[in-house]
């Protein structure tokens, strides 16, 4: 989120907030043969949200994803 300005307003403080969420991802595949392939991840989600003074004037929390990578730092990686 970037801050907002408006030159016609005082400025008031935007308060924003973020949010990791660590996750498990799985996906399978069927191959040619009908065999099923199955690779897991785990992923940290990075979700963000504006409690006070969102430039879009909205007032409901709405929380955006706003990056997302493999969990390596916790010592997990792709598995097969």
């Amino acid at each position: 989120l970037t801050a907002y300005r408006n030159a016609d307003k005082e400025d008031t403080a935007q308060i924003v907030t973020q949010l990791e969420v660590l996750y498990e991802l799985q996906q399978s595949s069927i191959n040619d043969e009908g065999k099923v392939h199955t690779q897991t991840s785990v992923m940290v989600g990075k979700f963000e949200t504006c409690l006070q003074g969102d430039p879009n004037g909205d007032d409901d929390l709405q929380w955006r994803l706003c990056s997302y990578r493999p969990a390596v730092e916790f010592g997990y990686f792709n598995t097969w």
